[in-house]
């Protein structure tokens, strides 16, 4: 269960994606966009390249954990994406273990995003409030139903190269856990997110 982590941070670095070349020379601009999450990479406890404890803290360093994901047509930019992701997150096992935990898991976060057509590369930070994670039902693998869990995600944004601006997130991730609680894969067409904020 060590290895599950940070799903979220991974939303804020898509924000950087509604920032347009044309409106780098503009005063600043409010905006509004939605999307989705298809792929989040397992983080693996037992690989300090990828992730590590910080001494015997409660909190964890994340290293380059890959998200895919989609841009709804109706916002500034559309299409798929890659980010890669690092951070240092604070994980509380014991909420996670109870199954209906509030709160288990926060930090910083730093990273950049790459559209899949290599029209734009952003890098941005950002902070992720204290995340809930919850129990929402069975998804279908194989002639088995296995548990699906919601992480409930906020937080805030920075873009520091590609543009200036700043803005918040809010995000639902619903994916199928391992037997000790890693991310075994996302579920299709369930995780959304929502990003609000300026950038010139």
């Amino acid at each position: 269960m060590k290895k599950m982590l940070a799903i979220s941070l991974i939303l804020a670095l898509m924000m950087s994606l509604v920032l347009t070349p044309a409106a780098a020379t503009a005063g600043p601009l409010s905006f509004s966009g939605t999307g989705s999450i298809y792929y989040i990479s397992e983080g693996d406890a037992s690989s300090p390249e990828t992730v590590l404890q910080c001494g015997s803290s409660d909190n964890w360093h994340v290293t380059d954990r890959i998200v895919k994901g989609t841009f709804d047509e109706d916002g500034n930019v559309s299409g798929d994406f890659t980010m890669v992701y690092s951070g240092v997150f604070k994980m509380n096992y014991e909420k996670f273990i109870s199954g209906n935990s509030q709160g288990y898991q926060s930090g910083n976060f730093y990273g950049s995003l790459t559209m899949d057509d290599n029209s734009a590369i952003f890098k941005l930070n950002g902070k992720v409030s204290p995340m809930s994670l919850t129990p929402v039902g069975y998804y279908p693998v194989g002639n088995d139903m296995v548990p699906i869990m919601e992480l409930a995600i906020t937080g805030s944004w920075n873009l520091q190269q590609g543009g200036t601006g700043n803005g918040d997130f809010n995000a639902s991730i619903k994916f199928v856990p391992t037997p000790d609680g890693h991310i075994y894969f996302v579920v299709p067409n369930l995780s959304h997110f929502t990003m609000t904020g300026k950038y010139k």
